[in-house]
């Protein structure tokens, strides 16, 4: 990027400014087209105005917030679920596989240390557990 075009860019960058006076000089530089935009002047507030644009957002937002806080019934009835299905079905695939799995090992009369007897998976861990030496 070339000095000219930085130059270029920070004139139109600071146009809105009222103190700027080189925003034309700006434009006969630019060689890519007409310049960006210059922001709005912002207007003077008085007190008066801001106090009442202070209170207007109050207003809003105390509205939304109420608004939000009721909930009719059928509403709520028509949201679906109270719990999250999806929350529950993460628990069971974890928890429920985990306990099976702990119940094959501590009870040796168990279907699960049945099966794993029968396939050949008990003989195969205890074979590993085994020392070599």
């Amino acid at each position: 990027m070339s000095l000219n075009s930085l130059r270029v860019a920070g004139l139109v960058a600071n146009a809105g400014k009222s103190h700027c006076k080189l925003i034309k000089n700006a434009r006969h530089l630019s060689s890519s087209g007409p310049a960006a935009p210059a922001r709005p002047v912002r207007q003077a507030v008085t007190k008066e105005e801001r106090a009442a644009r202070r209170a207007a957002r109050k207003e809003q937002a105390s509205a939304v917030i109420s608004n939000k806080g009721a909930v009719s019934g059928e509403a709520a009835k028509s949201a679906g679920p109270s719990f999250d299905a999806s929350r529950m079905g993460w628990y069971a695939a974890v928890i429920i596989p985990t306990a099976l799995i702990g119940w094959g090992i501590v009870d040796d009369d168990s279907p699960l240390a049945q099966l794993s007897r029968m396939v050949g998976l008990t003989d195969a861990i205890e074979e590993y557990a085994v020392p070599s030496r």
